[in-house]
């Protein structure tokens, strides 16, 4: 990615965030290639099929947990939605999760466990997210099956 690519993807992410109705962060999600944004997501307070059955991932699960759906699972979903029956090419594109401090900095904003699994069972390979004053890069090997 270019520096003028990331920095108008996190411009935009910046401003997804704040749709999220979650009281304690914001925390948003883009799925991009090189050319056009594909999906967008934040996190919030409802609850998610597909959130519960990668939660299970999560080494703190708790059959208890209320599964509010998270910015990358959203992302998923509204990837899903918007192209119903389309090959779509996920070794092709890019993840970037979102979070800043309240004082605009960027904080740590590494996927869950849970997550992290949903990214890799899909075969996303280019993950970006922010960490606490930086902006991270990781290319994600694809489960197998």
């Amino acid at each position: 990615m270019t520096k003028r690519q990331i920095t108008r993807m996190l411009t935009l992410a910046k401003n997804i965030s704040y749709m999220s109705d979650r009281p304690d962060f914001k925390l948003s999600c883009i799925i991009f290639d090189t050319h056009k944004v594909w999906a967008i997501g934040f996190n919030n307070n409802k609850t998610s099929v597909l959130q519960r059955r990668f939660n299970k991932f999560n080494p703190h699960y708790n059959h208890n947990w209320h599964h509010s759906i998270h910015a990358e699972i959203s992302a998923i979903a509204h990837l899903f939605s918007k192209y119903k029956f389309k090959k779509l090419p996920f070794d092709k594109l890019s993840v970037l999760v979102y979070r800043e401090h309240a004082n605009g900095t960027y904080a740590m904003a590494k996927p869950c466990p849970a997550c992290e699994d949903a990214l890799r069972h899909y075969g996303f390979k280019n993950i970006y997210y922010t960490g606490n004053c930086s902006f991270v890069h990781e290319v994600y090997k694809k489960l197998k099956k």
